[in-house]
């Protein structure tokens, strides 16, 4: 998907995969758009995370919409920053824990929105949500 390592991905490397590349999601990859409902949004992530962690893995990235386009999310949510906010639901919500790597925040050139790449590995064990 990358050719370097998550926590060195920058703007151009998302640009590249969505309008370049143009990658599409599928077994390996997901976009999410923004977050309309943040209760809602805890459910769908931590569904997506245990997925990817009960396949092969894969790459959720967030900040993405249904046509392609990089718009970005708040790099805040109920008062938490993203990262703190997704670090909480998949530690509360998934049994047992799910490895990931640390979410890669990426702001967006001339914006306060931000992306954000989570890569989770296949789990040795099956994850319930």
């Amino acid at each position: 998907m990358f050719t370097k390592n998550v926590s060195q991905l920058t703007y151009s490397d998302i640009d590249d995969l969505v309008n370049i590349r143009k990658e599409r999601e599928g077994y390996h990859l997901d976009f999410k758009g923004e977050f309309g409902n943040a209760d809602k949004a805890k459910k769908e992530l931590a569904k997506d995370i245990s997925a990817f962690a009960n396949t092969n893995g894969g790459f959720l990235i967030i900040g993405i919409d249904k046509k392609y386009k990089i718009v970005g999310v708040d790099n805040t949510i109920q008062k938490k920053s993203i990262d703190e906010w997704i670090n909480q639901i998949l530690n509360s919500n998934i049994d047992p824990q799910v490895f990931y790597f640390d979410p890669k925040i990426i702001t967006l050139p001339d914006s306060e929105k931000v992306v954000v790449v989570i890569h989770i590995p296949e789990s040795a064990k099956n994850l319930i949500w």
